[in-house]
């Protein structure tokens, strides 16, 4: 027998009762942003395009946006398309969860859907006292989403990720 409570669920097991934490992603789902989205991070240049983790716990109310990242595809014409990825942004109750990540890697699939010519995605991560960049939990996110961290500029580290597939 199962009981649900949120994102604990009880189980019995052996008439021994044991409760589960489920995962955000359980309740999660991933797209573009819309228009009528309302999105907390700000928005850094003017051709990009956010895109956002709502919660869909609750199939009766409207959508909430919990989390975010912006982004935009480069085209050069040397070393082909490349998807630039900034402002990953999770709200309080969710950060730390491992939505940040799996923001990305959503992303990342979302564009090789739309895109399959990217070659690769880049990002820097800054290291200053920004309250917007929450620092080592956010070069996690970039790492556990597949990207690799190249090295420290003067204020930034550079994060690249090379293969989409």
């Amino acid at each position: 027998m199962t009981m649900s409570l949120g994102r604990r669920t009880i189980v019995y097991v052996g008439g021994r009762r044991r409760i589960k934490r489920l995962p955000l992603s359980n309740f999660l789902g991933y797209r573009p942003a819309s228009p009528v989205d309302r999105i907390r991070a700000s928005q850094d240049y003017t051709d990009s395009a956010m895109f956002v983790a709502v919660e869909t716990r609750y199939p009766h109310q409207p959508e909430a946006v919990v989390g975010s990242v912006e982004f935009g595809v480069v085209k050069t014409p040397n070393y082909g398309d490349w998807v630039y990825v900034t402002n990953v942004f999770a709200h309080k109750g969710y950060r730390g969860e491992g939505v940040e990540a799996e923001i990305l890697r959503r992303l990342l699939e979302y564009i090789y859907e739309k895109n399959p010519r990217i070659i690769g995605a880049w990002a820097r991560v800054y290291d200053d006292d920004d309250d917007f960049v929450f620092k080592d939990p956010i070069k996690k996110a970039y790492v556990e989403a597949g990207f690799i961290d190249r090295g420290k500029s003067r204020r930034a580290t550079s994060m690249r990720r090379c293969c989409l597939l």
